[in-house]
């Protein structure tokens, strides 16, 4: 089948999206599917993988109008109403993938939004989501869950340094790295110290470090030695962004994994945190207790007292989770799973059939 892929943001920009269009375009292709590329993410420095599939970047009209009539089916990673037009005009089928929430909570559903729905509804031949959180906001929209490398995100062999806590994402509001910080603060008299890594970077990694310091927490820029220890008081070091395999290691050797997240569609560093065998707590929002299952620690949303709970309870209390369950488990999430799925979808007119 020839497939083109419709995707904004693709590698090597850094994302969740962008590794799932990867993922995907690379095992379809060896599977025997000829998969093109369109996206607007430049290639300046040659970073991108050398994949199986063909990449067209920021392509002309008449380009992406070509790459349309070849293919048999498009699929489009989120709804693009500036692009819709071309791609409805082509004449091949659309099918949708969708990796981000419309609204989150009560908010009210602004004017675009409710286009990109309409679209979704009316015009598309078929729709899949991340997450049922993301399903549900859709008609007879099915669920393909983002997937992780499960050859690469693996229990390691390294000893877990005592009493440390990993924070692992964009430094932005949305990933709740300052309730993190206020919740451990929250305890600073309760419990022992602990030391927290925070890998990742962001426009708010100024404000939170600035934070850190305001409470009286060891500021350290870089990667916390193997077997650091705690001493009087809480510290916190901050990486700046890893490479996969040096966040992996990080995953390895801490003891609990924190995903305090404000808004997420699905949360795939939870099945990957998981997969490496760290200790999950968990924000209890949008899909992530999906991912999770009955394998990690929640919290309430934006709550640090409640996190706080959470994280003095897994402390003193650690869950033990059943491996055996926990892998099967974790298969729905595996790149062969999740494109046995999207095979089905892109082959069947009926919607997808349940998660099992």
């Amino acid at each position: 089948m020839k497939l083109l892929f419709l995707s904004p943001q693709s590698l090597p920009s850094i994302g969740g999206l962008q590794y799932v269009v990867h993922y995907w375009a690379e095992e379809l292709s060896r599977r025997g599917h000829r998969v093109t590329l369109l996206t607007h993410t430049p290639d300046l420095r040659g970073q991108a993988p050398a994949g199986s599939y063909r990449v067209w970047r920021n392509a002309s009209w008449w380009r992406q109008w070509k790459a349309m009539r070849n293919a048999d089916k498009m699929i489009m990673f989120n709804v693009s109403l500036k692009g819709l037009p071309l791609v409805l005009l082509s004449g091949r089928p659309l099918y949708i993938s969708h990796h981000t929430a419309l609204w989150y909570g009560n908010r009210p559903l602004p004017l675009r939004q409710r286009l990109k729905r309409w679209v979704a509804n009316r015009l598309a031949a078929g729709n899949c989501a991340c997450s049922g959180y993301i399903a549900a906001q859709y008609r007879h929209c099915g669920v393909i869950h983002s997937p992780y490398r499960a050859d690469v995100f693996v229990p390691g062999t390294l000893a877990r340094r005592p009493r440390s806590l990993l924070f692992a994402g964009r430094l932005v509001s949305d990933k709740g790295a300052d309730l993190l910080l206020e919740a451990i603060n929250r305890l600073q008299h309760e419990t022992a110290p602990v030391n927290l890594t925070i890998a990742g970077d962001g426009p708010d990694r100024p404000v939170l470090e600035a934070q850190a310091r305001r409470l009286g927490f060891g500021v350290v820029a870089g990667l916390p030695p193997e077997a650091d220890m705690p001493a009087s008081g809480n510290r916190v070091y901050f990486t700046g962004a890893l490479s996969q395999p040096v966040l992996v290691r990080m995953m390895q050797t801490h003891e609990i994994m924190v995903v305090p997240s404000r808004m997420e569609p699905m949360g795939m560093v939870v099945a990957e945190g998981l997969a490496c065998g760290a200790r999950m707590l968990v924000s209890n929002q949008g899909g992530m207790p999906e991912v999770g299952g009955g394998f990690c620690r929640y919290f309430e949303s934006d709550n640090a007292q409640s996190l706080a709970q959470a994280l003095q309870a897994e402390l003193s209390h650690p869950l033990q989770p059943d491996h055996a369950a926990l892998s099967r488990h974790l298969r729905q999430f595996t790149i062969g799973y999740s494109v046995d799925r999207l095979e089905e979808w892109l082959g069947n007119q009926a919607p997808l059939k349940p998660v099992a």
